[in-house]
Order: structure tokens, then C-alpha cells, then sequence
């Protein structure tokens, strides 16, 4: 029986790690170097875990597919034909249990003397509990566990909740906003300020609605159940409704837990970055002068040297010059964007007031401690209204859809900068040298220059429209105003639709489910984002033949992708 701390990479991704090396159970403990008294002062006198608190949470294998495990890529319907437990490539076979760092002293204390030292392996691994005396050691001792974990499978009915404002001009395409309301435990930060200000937001909507107001688009807001499971109510969702949204939908913005610390912090797909910059430049930051992106831009700046780095987008000298701007991270897993951006290839955003996890999943998150430490005026709570509530409004009434090529373009640059590192890290392997593998991303560079070249096309449409017609299409030529429509329809259509050309409809190699050709959760990230999957497993692998074959296929992905932006 393994004992191993939270931390670092996805619980399932440990449990699974153990199984494969042979052990017969995985006990998972919260150290207080990460969240406990090593942080600062415990609940109820402070925010972090107390030495009783135990982390909940999936152990699913999220990395091969998420949703309800025995519907694999096919909606969990009430009659769907759904396979056996065992054949359910996403779950784990061994038990598991969460445990207090209270409850691991005792089997930590009874390893001292065994095996090796963690202090002579990694630093990293000596923990808080140092502090009380206790060493970290690899084991194993002379200890007997009795480990008992019922697992019990049941094929119950989930309920998202869906509402609806039709869009006026054009209600076939929809902006659809998320927020998982279902819980571990209390709950308070997650997932239910994100439930509370998407409330909140539907209220506000309403109340431009009996104003007259109408998006011209569709404005989805959804509630999902199930999330805590393995996604299981998003996903299922995606899954059935996959042909209407390769079609339809122009984005998707998700909120999971809105307030959890005071820290602004985003994940999107590169064409929703600078939409998301534009509306944090509008919301003020609570008890401060700056704005939220001022505030965002400060706190990454203060944190550059240390864990975090600075996007100073930069593809070109002119871009070098440009001022810093705060990092958008890449969406991998670990909530409900993850059917919607990586197995259907809508634009996807997350964003979230975080820092102060030390309730995460157990029963301290509760409203009190959120009140009494994080936001006791819910003013976090009425910025993340204002923040999500623009960039919908932005996304779903603005005459021209707020997304952007060429942010994405950019990106992509700096991805295969990302794959030639990663590659550059492997061995040697069946004679074939990493150093020889990498000649063949050139391909990856002529591709990205290409659309690059498109993306600047888009941008000059773009222009083009307001300069000569104006984005309302207002005019009283009908052959002018069919020009007008022509294009800016044009211009929606590949802006929106671009994601989706990034997408593989045979998805990646051993994970079929994950769809996305540039960025999917990592084999061995779990919550964590690796840019070509493909490539970057073939290379881990050492199968060079096969890195050669995804290098050719992800440059044709993007050479089409570049072609579908010149199509006016």
C-alpha cells in the first residue's frame, strides 16, 4: 500500500501510477507544506487546512476520456448501451482513500529508518510535517495497512440545467456560459460561487431583457451536474449535442469555483485572450484603484522569476517592443471546458479568483471561511459577475465576433517552441536520435507562417468592413447592404469555426476520445495541458517513425486550418 501526498499532477494519475507498479492500494494524504499550517494560520483561525481535513476527488483516468466511463464517446442516455465496468478504460483498478496529514503521521513516522531518505532523492518530497519531527522516508516498513474502499456502481440520473435567451438576428449560434453546482462536500468556493454569480448573471441578463434588450445570438447558461464525478454532465451533454455544436457554437466561457483566493487567473484558447484582456481592462478590482487586469498584470509581474511566466506574446521584434501582459494558461482538464474545446473544438475560456486553496474538496470550504478570509463583501463575487457578463455580452451581440486568428496564430509559434523542448529532453531510441526528429518540425514552422499570413487576412477584412461599410451593415444600397452582410458573415463564420479545424476526427493516438491536434490534457499531466499530444507521446514513446507521421499530419491540420481563414 502506497502512501503518497497530494500535489504536483492529478490524484488519478497516482493511483494509476501505483497500480502499474504493482502496488495494491493508494492512500493519499494533504501535507500542510501545501495547504496546511506550513502556509499560515489553520480554520477557524485562518484559511488553511486544519490537521483533520481530508481532500475528496475523482480518481477517474481523465487523461484517456471524462464523462460516465461506460459510455465511452457516445451520450449517457437513459437506454444507451453501456459496457462493463471492467472493459471502462478510465478507471482505476486498485482502491484508494483520502487521508488528514493528522492521520498520515503515524505510517510517515513508522517509515523513518526505511529505504531511502526523500531529502537525498528530491527536496521536494520533505514536507510540512518536518516541522513536528517527522522524516520522509521511501519504505517500505514493517507497517500493515488495512485499507477498505466499498465501491459501489450505480447508473442514476444527472441533471444539467439549461437556460436559454434567443438571439434576434442570428439564434442559431450560441454563447454558452458554465458552472458545475454539484459538490464534494460544502462547497462554498466549489463549485458554488461560481453557481452563485451565474445566477447572479442570468438575473442581470433578465433585467436587460425586460429593457427591451435581445442578444443576436444565443445566450446558453448551464449548470452542470455531475462535474465532481469525471465531468460527467458537461461531457454527456457535448456528446449528444456534438453536431449542433461543431455548427453552432461561437464559444464557451466556464466558471467552476469563481472565488477561491484573490488572484485573477484564466485559461482560453488563444482567440478568446485578448477579448479577455479588453473586458478585465473594464471591471475595477475590489478595494483598489487598478482595474482587474492591472491587478492581474501586477500580481504575474511580482511572480515572473518564481513559477510564473509573463506572455509578452512575442513573434516578432515589433511584438518584443509590445508591454507585458498577463499569462493566459492552456486549457487541459480538470473541469467543464474540457468536452467543448478539446472533443468539439469550441473556443473555450476558464477563469477564476484562486490562491487560497486550503478548504479545496473537503468540508471546511464552507461559507463562513469563505466569508470571513477570501471575500467577506462577495466584491470578488460581483467582479467575476461583470467580467463573464461582458464577455458574453461581447461575444453574442457584437456585430463581429470577438475572436481572434491571429493571437492564435502567434501561439502557435510558441507551441512548437514548447514540442522542441519537450522532444529535446527525450533519449536516443531504435537508432533514431531526438536531435534528427527535430528537423522535421520545420514543416511545423512553414505551416504556422502560413497561417499566420491567413490570420493577418482576417484582420484585414476586418478592416475593411468598418472602413467601408461599418460592422451594423447600416445602409440603404440593398447591394451594399448584401456586400456588407456577405462579408461580415464571412468573417464570423471562419473566426469562430477556426478551432474546430484544429480538431482530428480519429483523435489522438490511445486517447481517441481527445480530439484536439494542438492542445489536450497531458498522458501523464492529468489536469495539466501538452501542446501536440501526438508528437509529444510518439517522442516520449521513442517511436520516431510515428513522430515523423503526426509532425506531417498536424502540418496538414494547420495548412487547412490556414486555408478555411482565406475562404471570404
Amino acid at each position: 500500500i502506497v502512501l503518497v501526498r497530494y500535489g504536483r499532477v492529478f490524484r488519478g494519475l497516482k493511483v494509476q501510477a501505483a497500480e502499474l507498479h504493482g502496488a495494491r492500494g493508494v492512500l493519499i494524504y494533504s501535507d500542510p507544506a501545501d495547504d496546511g499550517f506550513s502556509k499560515g494560520k489553520t480554520y477557524p483561525d485562518g484559511p488553511w487546512r486544519p490537521e483533520s481535513s481530508i481532500q475528496r476527488g475523482s480518481v477517474m483516468r481523465l487523461q484517456v476520456y471524462p464523462g460516465d466511463p461506460l459510455t465511452p464517446g457516445y451520450a449517457s442516455t437513459e437506454n444507451a448501451p453501456r459496457i462493463d465496468p471492467k472493459d471502462a478504460k478510465n478507471i482505476n483498478h486498485i482502491p484508494s482513500l483520502p487521508l488528514s496529514y493528522r492521520d498520515a503521521e503515524p505510517l510517515l513516522r513508522a517509515l523513518q529508518g526505511c529505504g531511502a531518505n526523500a531529502s537525498t532523492i528530491d527536496g521536494s518530497w520533505v514536507g510540512g510535517l518536518a516541522a513536528k519531527g517527522v522524516e520522509y522516508w521511501t519504505g517500505p516498513s514493517g507497517l500493515h495497512v488495512n485499507l477498505l474502499n466499498r465501491v459501489e456502481y450505480k447508473t442514476v440520473p444527472v441533471q444539467n440545467v439549461i437556460g436559454r435567451i434567443k438571439g434576434s438576428e442570428d439564434s442559431e449560434h450560441a454563447v454558452i456560459l458554465g458552472n458545475h453546482r454539484d459538490a464534494w462536500c460544502a462547497g462554498a468556493s466549489d463549485p458554488s460561487s461560481g453557481s452563485a454569480v451565474l445566477l447572479e448573471l442570468a438575473r442581470a441578463l433578465g433585467e436587460l431583457m425586460k429593457l427591451g434588450w435581445r442578444p443576436r445570438r444565443t445566450i446558453l447558461l448551464a449548470s452542470w451536474d455531475a462535474e465532481e464525478y469525471g465531468l460527467v454532465g458537461s461531457t454527456e451533454w457535448v456528446e449528444e449535442k456534438i453536431d449542433w455544436l461543431r455548427a453552432n457554437g461561437v464559444a464557451y466561457i466556464n466558471v467552476d469555483g469563481a472565488v477561491s483566493g484573490t488572484a485573477f487567473a484564466a485559461q482560453a484558447s488563444p482567440t478568446l485572450k485578448q477579448l479577455l484582456y479588453s473586458v478585465t481592462q473594464q471591471v475595477p478590482y475590489p478595494g483598489s484603484n487598478e482595474t482587474v487586469y492591472d491587478t492581474w498584470l501586477r500580481q504575474s509581474l511580482q511572480r515572473a522569476n518564481t513559477d510564473v511566466d509573463v506572455d509578452a506574446d512575442a513573434d516578432t521584434d515589433t511584438d518584443a517592443k509590445k508591454p507585458p501582459v498577463p499569462p493566459v494558461n492552456l486549457l487541459g482538464s480538470g473541469s467543464d471546458y474540457t468536452a467543448f474545446m478539446a472533443h468539439a473544438g469550441v473556443s473555450s475560456l476558464s477563469m477564476a479568483f484562486s490562491g487560497s486553496p486550503g478548504a479545496y474538496h473537503s468540508n471546511y470550504d464552507s461559507p463562513k471561511r469563505l466569508t470571513s478570509f477570501i471575500d467577506p463583501g462577495m466584491q470578488l463575487h460581483q467582479a467575476m459577475v461583470r467580467i463573464w457578463g461582458l464577455a458574453a455580452i461581447k461575444l453574442a451581440d457584437g456585430a463581429v465576433i470577438d475572436l481572434d486568428p491571429l493571437s492564435y496564430a502567434k501561439d502557435v509559434r510558441k507551441y512548437i517552441k514548447m514540442l522542441k523542448k519537450h522532444v529535446s529532453a527525450q533519449p536516443s531510441s531504435n537508432g533514431t536520435t531526438s536531435t534528427a526528429a527535430l528537423g522535421k518540425i520545420r514543416h511545423l514552422h512553414a505551416a504556422q507562417r502560413q497561417l499566420l499570413i491567413s490570420s493577418h487576412m482576417v484582420e484585414r477584412d476586418r478592416k475593411h468592413l468598418r472602413a467601408i461599410y461599418g460592422e451594423d451593415c447600416q445602409m440603404k444600397s440593398r447591394r451594399r447592404h448584401a456586400n456588407c452582410i456577405k462579408l461580415r458573415t464571412s468573417i464570423n463564420e471562419r473566426v469562430f469555426g477556426l478551432e474546430r479545424h484544429f480538431t482530428d476526427p480519429e483523435g489522438i493516438p490511445g486517447r481517441t476520445w481527445y480530439k484536439h491536434v494542438l492542445v489536450s490534457p497531458g498522458r501523464w499531466l492529468g489536469y495539466g495541458a501538452q501542446v501536440f499530444p501526438a508528437l509529444a507521446e510518439a517522442a516520449e514513446d521513442g517511436d520516431w517513425k510515428l513522430f515523423q507521421v503526426h509532425v506531417k499530419h498536424a502540418a496538414e491540420t494547420i495548412h487547412e486550418a490556414a486555408w478555411f481563414l482565406r475562404e471570404v
